[in-house]
């Protein structure tokens, strides 16, 4: 499969070169941002930005990023041919002992076909690293390990109830109320689902409101739907729900997909800097 990179403003053509010593190598650090570039635009490229400079400062990292314009970004794709959904990967990284970089890489995305499936997995995650998109993603692939593409899996928190999914946000909805967990807990919170819970009222929902503690097993199986929301998936349905020898389906209201999908599109299309 074709990738591009784009690092410290050079474009690679062959693999990027490190110290043995660099922290990246040494012990995994960094973070990174992933967002969906479509006909010929970065999706939500600001909020992206601006999520990965917050981590940055908790880090004490100093990265060049406002190279890294919108406008540049969108040339340096199109002048490499990418013409149809991308997932593009921003990532700082300490390259030296005292140094950060910034790498750019892009390659095709093909977003998973039929409805998802939601397995809940019996160990727990819940410590404040979590609210960062770090490098060290090995428990979320190990999750995820020989899964289909459509199967997401998710982990509970200290209370035994579910902050997030290895790669998405959760959303429920119950008589027309859209429910988040309450972004004081240990969690990434997802650019797509804050742009959701900000136009909830453009999809016909009637209002929104946070769980305190993440949602609980029960909470899943009363919900009327479940919602899945990532920067590339965008958002999806969860048809089947699994946990500890449980399993219990759930309906799924495309209509609801479709109007979610018409605001974030609506939003990309209205934005003032494109």
């Amino acid at each position: 499969m074709k990738t591009d990179y784009l690092y410290n403003n050079l474009i690679l053509d062959a693999s990027l070169q490190l110290s043995p010593s660099s922290p990246l190598l040494q012990a995994g650090c960094g973070l990174f941002e992933t967002v969906l570039y479509r006909q010929g635009r970065l999706w939500f490229w600001e909020e992206h930005l601006n999520r990965l400079q917050n981590s940055l400062t908790v880090f004490h990292a100093e990265v060049k990023i406002g190279l890294l314009d919108r406008q540049r970004v969108e040339s340096w794709l199109a002048g490499q041919g990418w013409t149809g959904d991308c997932r593009v990967k921003l990532t700082a990284f300490p390259s030296t002992e005292t140094g950060w970089d910034w790498l750019l890489s892009c390659r095709e995305y093909q977003r998973p076909s039929g409805d998802f499936t939601l397995q809940i997995l019996s160990e727990t995650a819940d410590y404040p690293l979590l609210k960062h998109k770090t490098l060290n993603y090995w428990p979320n692939l190990i999750s995820l390990n020989e899964r289909p593409a459509n199967v997401e899996t998710a982990r509970l928190n200290s209370r035994h109830n579910i902050n997030e999914g290895c790669r998405t946000n959760l959303l429920l909805i119950k008589d027309n109320v859209l429910y988040y967990v309450d972004q004081d807990n240990n969690y990434l919170p997802g650019i797509i689902q804050q742009k959701i819970l900000d136009n909830y009222r453009e999809t016909g929902l009637k209002s929104i409101q946070s769980s305190a503690w993440g949602f609980s097993p029960f909470d899943l199986e009363q919900a009327d739907q479940i919602i899945l929301t990532n920067s590339l998936l965008l958002t999806a349905g969860v048809s089947f729900v699994r946990r500890s020898g449980v399993s219990f389906s759930k309906k799924i209201d495309y209509s609801l997909q479709e109007r979610l999908h018409i605001c974030l599109d609506r939003q990309v299309q209205t934005n003032p800097l494109f």
